[in-house]
């Protein structure tokens, strides 16, 4: 992945308990890199875990939940944000 175009974030899984630090893409939608968050916990730490379509992606710090067709670059995630999928 182009660094140029990513953002390194660490994630919160609350349903398997785990936090993750992972690049994403600026380019995609919340929903996109929502469905490939929960992809990527799927297929490397709990193979047991369900993908929520209606999952939300919420700012640790603040509480903002983000927009699922919004683009990541016009949000507020940026390096080093901690988020947290419900």
């Amino acid at each position: 992945m182009n660094k140029d175009y990513s953002v390194l974030i660490s994630v919160t899984f609350t349903d398997v308990e785990r936090t993750l630090d992972v690049y994403i893409p600026t380019t995609k939608t919340v929903a996109y890199v929502t469905f490939m968050l929960q992809k990527a916990i799927q297929e490397t730490v709990a193979a047991s875990y369900k993908i929520n379509p209606n999952a939300l992606l919420v700012n640790q710090r603040t509480g903002e939940e983000y927009d699922p067709n919004k683009l990541i670059i016009d949000t507020t995630i940026r390096n080093s944000t901690k988020l947290v999928l419900y």
